[in-house]
């Protein structure tokens, strides 16, 4: 094929790219799905403990049972009651392609709540979650559709409003869609830390990564008494920062983050939409290693080779900042809310030269896991699959290990790699399994991290569970049946 056709196939291919990219939301289709203010205690994309957070949480003014009302003209397409997650939800299906969530309901409405008591008596569970065929259940704009609460694994009454693409389920930002918050504050920067991010970087001097205080000074934020940084090598930027809106007090999330090099973009995260596996990176957004231990929530401006959220701006590559020897380089890191406030943190940069001292030949014993590659690595007490695109980084040295020491159930403590690295997809561990003490296999359990309990599998002589994460993995056995105490009732007669 000629070569200038190839190249004006790809001209128009990443023009049409560029054109589904710029999305134009309708700003006056929905109306608020509250009669009050819309203030809020969370925003789209916010960064939550295991998932950005996918909608708005708007105040309900620290009571139960505010009218929730249909955004628009739709169909009632999924309810759903859970005693923990969304709690009380329902899902409405619009005919403009969109569909509106409202979550943590305290109680349904008309014919939805008389369909999700029919549901509870026929499947005798108060737990349910169904989809319904178009235009049962049809509702129109403004309509009541239930009141507001506090449901769910919810922290307070408030409604949990999103907005998702009904074909891709993708949760998209209600604020494109017009919905009026107050908000004149622009983002407030906490803390600096540059990365050390390869074995020849160097950060002041050392090859660790640093954390840096910050203040504000006139209209941008700079580094605590202007200090002048050192660096050599590829280094990672990352900044602890929240927004702040009128009339409420919470620490929400920022719209767009980016970081530049002497003007020039290096990095780019805008929070318009995700998908829900997205949703779930956030740990790998965030320097992981700090959000697990407890400290600081630091948003990297780079990102993992095999991280394709769709947050970030590809064309930019990874977005690490190779630091010139003997030069004076200019960082800036811009952060935006959704609207258009904004903050700049500004340092300086002077480059030294890489850590080549650091430098060691590889070692040909090292197993080496690609995030691209499904492979299979087994030990005689353990055999680990690891799933194609399972990593979000190849991993130079992959370690683990099983521990002499015997249990007297008759198993090992496993040690799978570092807790402190992210994985994309779980992993499946395979162990063998001996039955003790006459135990059936549903008393057996699998301890992560003495954390959290995993329920294993059973084929033939072995045990498989799941590896959502790196670390201590040891088998324990539960033979304790649940018991009941009361704490409402006393000499069988209501508390006053």
């Amino acid at each position: 094929m000629d070569l200038k056709i190839l190249l004006t196939a790809g001209f128009f291919l990443q023009f049409a790219f560029s054109l589904t990219a710029q999305t134009v939301y309708p700003k006056d289709y929905f109306r608020s799905p509250l009669n009050i203010p819309l203030q809020l205690t969370g925003n789209f994309g916010e960064l939550r403990s295991s998932h950005y957070h996918a909608g708005l949480d708007c105040r309900t003014n620290q009571v139960i049972g505010l009218p929730v009302y249909a955004c628009a003209d739709g169909y009632v397409a999924r309810l759903r009651v859970g005693s923990y997650g969304y709690g009380k939800t329902i899902y409405i299906a619009h005919p403009n392609g969109y569909t509106t969530v409202y979550a943590h309901l305290n109680e349904f409405l008309g014919d939805i709540a008389a369909e999700a008591l029919n549901t509870q008596y026929t499947n005798q569970n108060f737990d349910f979650d169904i989809n319904l065929p178009p235009n049962q259940l049809k509702v129109k704009k403004g309509d009541i559709i239930a009141y507001s609460g506090n449901t769910g694994s919810s922290g307070g009454p408030h409604l949990h409003f999103e907005v998702r693409d009904s074909k891709t389920e993708e949760a998209i930002n209600p604020l494109h869609f017009g919905f009026k918050v107050p908000d004149s504050r622009p983002p407030q920067f906490k803390k600096l830390k540059l990365y050390a991010n390869h074995t020849q970087s160097l950060v002041d001097g050392r090859p660790a990564d640093k954390e840096y205080s910050v203040q504000p000074s006139g209209e941008k934020y700079l580094v605590k008494n202007n200090q002048l940084i050192t660096a050599g090598g590829k280094i990672g930027v990352g900044v602890e920062v929240v927004d702040l809106m009128d009339n409420v007090s919470f620490k929400n999330g920022i719209y767009t983050l980016k970081a530049y090099l002497n003007d020039s973009l290096t990095f780019s995260a805008v929070f318009d939409k995700f998908s829900f596996e997205e949703g779930k990176r956030v740990n790998v957004h965030c320097d992981y290693k700090e959000r697990i231990t407890g400290n600081n929530i630091f948003e990297r401006t780079w990102r993992f080779p095999n991280d394709n959220t769709q947050i970030y701006d590809f064309s930019l590559g990874l977005g690490e900042i190779t630091i010139k020897p003997d030069a004076v380089s200019i960082i800036k890191i811009i952060a935006t809310d959704f609207a258009g406030n904004k903050s700049t943190l500004e340092f300086k940069v002077k480059g030294t030269q890489p850590n080549q001292a650091a430098v060691q030949p590889a070692n040909p014993n090292a197993i080496k896991l690609y995030h691209h590659r499904a492979d299979s690595l087994i030990h005689p007490k353990i055999k680990l699959l690891v799933p194609s695109d399972g990593l979000f980084d190849n991993i130079e040295n992959f370690k683990w290990s099983v521990s002499e020491k015997v249990s007297p159930l008759g198993f090992h403590d496993y040690v799978i790699h570092d807790k402190f690295v992210p994985i994309k997809k779980k992993f499946e561990a395979i162990i063998p399994f001996t039955p003790a003490l006459n135990l059936s296999q549903s008393k057996y359990l699998v301890l992560y991290e003495k954390e959290k309990f995993i329920s294993p599998r059973f084929k033939g002589n072995k045990m498989h569970f799941d590896v959502e994460k790196f670390g201590n993995y040891t088998v324990k056995i539960d033979t304790i049946p649940p018991s009941l105490q009361s704490i409402h009732i006393k000499d069988c007669k209501p508390l006053d």
